[in-house]
């Protein structure tokens, strides 16, 4: 299998973006809040790459500087997929959120539960989902994202897979 090389290159710091080249050419959010995303179009690789790379970009913009000793000479490392403090040594990884989406179904699996956020286009839907809290189990947090998210009590009610 040959090795595909692909970098980032952040330019969201820029007051203005670049010109892209051909006219029909712009700049879109990757993810959309609503409607269409540059992302449905996109193979399944294409789409999880770029939105890693959305978030690298993200982190390292947000990591100015060291926590351990506050230096502002703080640099990429490990081709990108880290930061190192050049004063202390100290080295930081992004932070990972775990969490959950669920589809909640009848007994018989025949209808389920879907959330809708009021700005979203007409028709569109969404699976439940949301953040572990500290200490929390998988099924704790499915239970209270549903109760949180639909206003459902699902209590002894869940019964829970994990994938």
């Amino acid at each position: 299998m040959t090795q595909v090389d692909y970098y980032l290159l952040d330019v969201s710091h820029l007051p203005d973006a670049p010109a892209l080249g051909p006219a029909e050419a712009v700049w879109a959010p990757l993810r959309a809040r609503a409607g269409p995303s540059p992302c449905d179009t996109l193979e399944c690789d294409e789409a999880a790459l770029l939105g890693t790379a959305a978030g690298m970009g993200r982190w390292h913009r947000s990591v100015s500087f060291c926590a351990q000793c506050g230096s502002a000479d703080v640099k990429p490392y490990r081709e990108g997929k880290g930061r190192q403090c050049a004063a202390c040594g100290v080295r930081f990884r992004p932070r990972l959120d775990a969490s959950i989406i669920v589809l909640v179904t009848d007994r018989a699996g025949e209808r389920c539960l879907l959330g809708r956020n009021a700005r979203w286009p007409e028709g569109r839907y969404s699976t439940l989902a949301g953040f572990l809290e500290f200490g929390e189990t998988l099924e704790e947090c499915v239970v209270r994202e549903v109760e949180e998210e639909a206003g459902e009590p699902a209590g002894s009610q869940l019964g829970a897979e994990r994938q």
